[in-house]
């Protein structure tokens, strides 16, 4: 019998549902086997998104899948989401994820996915995929800390259903090890780490002829969503873009993070690591 699920799933992966999100979802690509769900955090109620489709992210739904959920697990674990729309969508082969603060200047986002098409034997795609630096808070977390771990950027990412069921069935196995219930691997620890140690072809998404992000403008450090000349450039992602209060609220928490003693101490220790 012919299959009639969607052949690629991209998850919005979001904690609240309103304008910006909407706007997300209308340019994101949709039809010819491509299908949209919202993957929302509902730990604390129920979230209304009207009509889309949606994947309630809770501790009871991680748990039934055999999943270990620390206090923190829905900021912590963003691969959940994907192992919750692996259980709705069974017969899709990829499954694309994307956070609403990240914005772009393609002409239309289904352009950036367009470009990937062509890669079907790349079962994981990310962005600043690299050897974990000495000091990075979530590297004693990852599978393979002993032989060198690696890091990734989790805010936009593309797994294949292959990938997405080994990283689930670590994550299962997982559960009942002390070493990993003691520190509780974070998905950008855990998920580049197991697929590599697997064989998995993983690619940055800067591997092709033309980058799509700088680093500048694609990472940790917020951007001004009010500003307009990070976004000069054609063709690329950015990475946080917030407005108003809540790009002020972000740059007043880095900086006092940046300032307090607990920083300014760890930053000593990195430059004698």
């Amino acid at each position: 019998m012919a299959s009639h699920g969607p052949r690629c799933v991209i998850i919005l992966r979001t904690e609240q549902f309103g304008g910006r999100e909407r706007k997300l979802l209308t340019d994101l690509p949709i039809g010819n086997g491509v299908q949209h769900v919202i993957a929302i955090d509902e730990t604390r109620g129920n979230v209304d998104v009207g009509s889309h489709s949606k994947i309630s992210v809770t501790r009871e739904a991680c748990e039934n899948i055999g999943l270990h959920c620390p206090i923190d697990f829905a900021w912590r674990n963003g691969d959940y989401c994907l192992y919750l729309a692996r259980q709705q969508f069974p017969e899709a082969d990829w499954f694309w994820m994307i956070e609403p603060d990240v914005e772009h200047s393609f002409p239309h986002l289904a352009h950036f996915f367009a470009l990937f098409d062509p890669l079907q034997s790349v079962d994981f795609l990310t962005a600043h995929l690299r050897p974990a630096e000495a000091g990075w808070h979530w590297a004693p977390s990852a599978p393979n800390y002993r032989t060198g771990p690696w890091r990734c950027f989790f805010p936009l990412i593309r797994l294949s259903a292959r990938a997405v069921d080994l990283c689930l069935h670590q994550r299962q196995r997982d559960r009942w090890a002390l070493r990993s219930r003691l520190y509780w691997a974070n998905d950008e620890a855990f998920v580049v780490n197991t697929v590599m140690q697997a064989g998995l072809e993983t690619r940055d998404l800067n591997s092709l002829d033309v980058p799509v992000y700088a680093d500048d403008t694609f990472g940790y450090t917020p951007l001004d969503g009010d500003a307009t000349a990070f976004r000069s450039e054609a063709n690329r992602l950015f990475h946080p873009v917030l407005y108003g209060d809540a790009y002020r609220a972000r740059k007043n928490r880095i900086a006092s993070a940046t300032n307090s003693l607990a920083g300014r101490l760890g930053r000593k220790l990195q430059r004698h690591i």
